[in-house]
């Protein structure tokens, strides 16, 4: 059966006919006029993506949606990193496969396909298509009038992870800004924003301390936010109380188990604080986590309330969180360290290595 797009090599061939049976050198004629058009600039892209064994400086030739997509069909998650820098997609060894927005970004969330973030300056929440790379805006946050904001873009006092979230099932957004600070906010002001219509419902919630003297009276909150990341998925138990292994979260290959004790934690004489662990399941052996190498602890004194965390030894502020990349052996750490950077530590290896990432905020894809 010939090709459908050969149609006048059908013709060629059909007066040929009666040649082609004693000749076969026509034979190789035909073949050579009906072969295929050659792979696009898109088609060869991909095809040397796929030979690279997952090098993204081989996607370049690829547009945003195909080149985010093609990485995550065939080696899995992206880090999706927000910073002054603007916009990045990292892979977890920190290599760049796609850096789309060089304009301050903030709070990205990824919902399915879709990724939704702050550009910073313009106070607007932006919506982008993670297959086709379309990138719309979706609705702009009012200037803040209120003199107990030290800032007039409400995304300067935007605190935490906890404090936005996106629901587009239910087709709104949650946003709270807090005047003064995330734990002692004075004035907090709470936004509802409509995915479809762009509308934006502000209303103030709380009124306390010096604010009230400039304004009194608040109201009820439009909506609550809903982290879409949170140490829920982190399992809390002092190791002193354990029985039989360690409780916590297995890595993807069931090798090693993450766990946070605050027993440990509070010898950083702040009881908000915990002490990432790390037991691997075929040693059986237990560690901390420093910022460069993995700190082997002794059970026995564990166990007898001996032990002293080492001093550079990482330990976990209450919103900080760890968490497994759904590939690989990636350990994501949020909060460990000076400034509360993140740590991407790869347990795949022989060595481990660790990576440390000084960014505002990041999620996963």
């Amino acid at each position: 059966m010939l090709p459908s797009e050969c149609v006048e090599c059908g013709m060629r061939i059909s007066s040929l006919l009666p040649v082609l049976t004693t000749a076969g050198f026509l034979a190789l004629t035909f073949l050579v006029e009906c072969a295929p058009p050659p792979p696009g600039p898109v088609a060869r892209a991909r095809g040397a993506f796929e030979r690279s064994h997952c090098d993204p400086a081989a996607l370049k030739g690829l547009p945003l949606g195909a080149r985010l997509s093609q990485w995550h069909k065939t080696c899995g998650s992206l880090l999706v990193v927000a910073s002054s820098k603007g916009l990045q997609f990292l892979t977890p060894p920190l290599g760049t496969v796609a850096h789309p927005i060089t304009q301050r970004v903030s709070s990205p969330r990824v919902v399915g396909q879709q990724l939704f973030y702050f550009q910073h300056a313009k106070r607007q929440l932006r919506s982008l298509d993670l297959r086709r790379g379309q990138d719309t805006g979706v609705a702009t946050l009012p200037v803040l009038t209120e003199s107990c904001f030290q800032q007039t873009n409400p995304l300067d006092h935007v605190y935490g992870m906890e404090d936005f979230s996106v629901d587009p099932k239910k087709g709104f957004a949650c946003l709270n800004v807090v005047a003064s600070n995330a734990n002692m906010g004075s004035m907090i002001f709470n936004y509802r924003i409509d995915l479809e219509s762009g509308q934006v419902d502000e209303r103030l919630i709380q009124v306390g301390g010096e604010c009230q003297a400039i304004r009194r009276g608040k109201q009820k909150a439009a909506c609550i936010p809903e982290p879409s990341q949170r140490g829920a998925r982190e399992v809390v138990v002092p190791l002193r109380q354990r029985s039989k292994g360690l409780p916590g979260i297995r890595s993807p290959s069931g090798r090693w188990v993450i766990t946070r004790d605050y027993v440990l934690g509070a010898q950083a004489d702040d009881y908000i604080y915990s002490a990432p662990l790390l037991y691997d399941t075929h040693r059986k052996v237990i560690y901390a986590i420093g910022s460069k190498s993995l700190l082997q602890l002794d059970d026995a004194r564990l166990r007898s309330k001996m032990m002293r965390m080492p001093a550079e030894a990482c330990i976990l502020p209450k919103k900080g969180f760890g968490l497994w990349l759904p590939n690989g052996e990636h350990l994501l750490l949020q909060g460990c360290g000076a400034g509360g950077y993140f740590l991407v530590i790869d347990l795949s290896r022989k060595i481990p290595t660790f990576r440390s990432l000084k960014v505002d905020e990041l999620t996963v894809y």
